[in-house]
């Protein structure tokens, strides 16, 4: 699976925080800094454990348990309401 963010949704970023904006729906999600770290590397190209290591190696003081968990829920949620194709 190598998730990636739909053609219809845009990135926003603003600072340390961004917005999927969601063209086919007009719903806008606020993403924290892990989140819009997450959905850019959602791009195709990577499949999950990629994404998961790359984070992993990132953020160094978090658990790799945390992070794949959080990115697993993630990625799960945002494929639930629209945002992303796996």
């Amino acid at each position: 699976m190598k998730p990636r963010l739909k053609s219809d949704c845009r990135l926003l970023v603003e600072g340390n925080h961004g917005y999927i904006y969601d063209g086919s729906s007009g719903n806008v999600y606020v993403l924290n800094a892990l989140g819009m770290y997450i959905i850019s590397l959602c791009n195709g190209e990577n499949d999950i454990e990629d994404i998961i290591n790359n984070i992993c190696e990132r953020f160094n003081n978090i658990s790799p348990i945390s992070i794949k968990s959080d990115v697993e829920k993630f990625i799960t949620k945002s494929a639930n309401i629209g945002v992303i194709e796996i």
